[in-house]
């Protein structure tokens, strides 16, 4: 196995990695938080609307304006959505979002 390149190529342009970010995985902070979910996406007309229902059940969430997309903050933050709305993980481990 070779050694991972510090230096990479975005877009034709030199970038460096930032390799700790990169492995903070099982950390609150971790690379892929804030995570907006298309799969529980509303249409975006409905966007206000569920901003709105979503504070009322208790689990305050953003929501992407153009393509109605929840804006996640932290995996409790989703665990919590999903279970009140009845949304599940299949594939999920022990701190996903179970079947009831």
């Amino acid at each position: 196995m070779g050694r991972a390149p510090t230096v990479i190529s975005v877009a034709g342009k030199a970038a460096q990695r930032d390799v700790i970010s990169e492995h903070r995985a099982g950390r609150s902070n971790a690379g892929n938080w804030p995570m907006e979910s298309e799969a529980l996406a509303v249409n975006a007309d409905q966007v206000r609307d569920a901003i709105g229902d979503a504070g009322k059940m208790g689990v305050p969430t953003d929501f992407n304006l153009k393509t109605g997309a929840p804006i996640f903050t932290s995996r409790g933050h989703r665990r919590r959505y999903c279970e009140v709305y009845g949304f599940y993980d299949r594939n999920g481990g022990y701190s996903d979002p179970q079947r009831a």
